[in-house]
């Protein structure tokens, strides 16, 4: 008997039966916003969070969301100067919508000193240890634009999809 034909059969007897399917670890997601600039092009910002189920230990969930990439690309000549007072990606851990813990990352200079580019070297993330499972990431662009008086304008990411 090969060992194709000894598989057959021994699924067909039900001694061999598929396991449930594995609920995925982790999950990003990449959002885009045109931030507009008075008097200077705008910027296409294009922010990916994450999360992730780190680890399972003595009963607890271990989970951690983070930014992990922002990229930007000016939609027109680039003029020089200083585009934002501030602009920064805030990642927020969520258990059914509700923010448990967040992280900020910062790229004022880095969109501020090219018209193009991405930068992903950021350090800090969301994290939380519990028993419960279905986690997701949210985030928010925070823009403060220069010379338009406004302060920090909100645009929102999308969501990833639930880690369990």
């Amino acid at each position: 008997m090969t060992a194709l034909s000894l598989t057959a059969a021994l699924a067909g007897s039900g001694l061999i039966t598929a396991g449930p399917a594995q609920a995925a670890t982790s999950a990003c997601k990449s959002t885009s916003s045109t931030i507009a600039l008075p008097g200077k092009p705008d910027v296409k910002v294009t922010a990916k969070i994450c999360v992730r189920l780190d680890q399972v230990t003595s009963g607890y969930r271990y989970y951690e969301a983070w930014v992990d990439k922002v990229s930007w690309d000016g939609t027109g000549f680039y003029t020089g100067g200083q585009r934002f007072n501030s602009i920064y990606v805030r990642v927020r851990l969520e258990h059914y919508g509700t923010s448990k813990d967040h992280a900020d990352e910062y790229v004022t200079s880095q969109i501020n000193d090219s018209e193009a580019g991405s930068y992903g070297a950021f350090y800090d993330s969301a994290t939380v240890r519990t028993t419960s499972t279905n986690w997701t990431a949210d985030g928010t662009i925070y823009a403060d634009v220069a010379d338009d008086g406004k302060g920090h304008l909100k645009y929102g990411l999308a969501g990833t999809a639930t880690v369990r």
